[in-house]
């Protein structure tokens, strides 16, 4: 029964934590309204530097909520530089 129970309990926050909006990302882009001038929207669509992906990984709490590929920013602040 305990197995039941945590598989229902899982099953509920994944489906809580899912997006169900499709993907159509063009169709839904089509939707929004541009409000970044062009050269904002320059500078927002270049390549991150290494200095500022550290930066925004220093920022983060090393045992937070891990992404989308399990691990938790503790794993590429201690590895990121193999």
């Amino acid at each position: 029964m305990e197995g039941g129970m945590l598989q229902a309990v899982t099953n509920f926050f994944r489906g809580l934590f899912t997006s169900h909006a499709g993907s159509d990302t063009e169709e839904l882009l089509q939707c929004v309204t541009p409000h970044a001038m062009p050269k904002m929207n320059d500078l927002l669509m270049k390549e991150a530097s290494d200095e500022e992906i550290k930066l925004g990984l220093d920022g983060i709490g090393s045992l937070k909520a891990p992404g989308d590929d399990g691990m938790s920013a503790i794993v590429y602040k201690t590895f990121g530089k193999l």
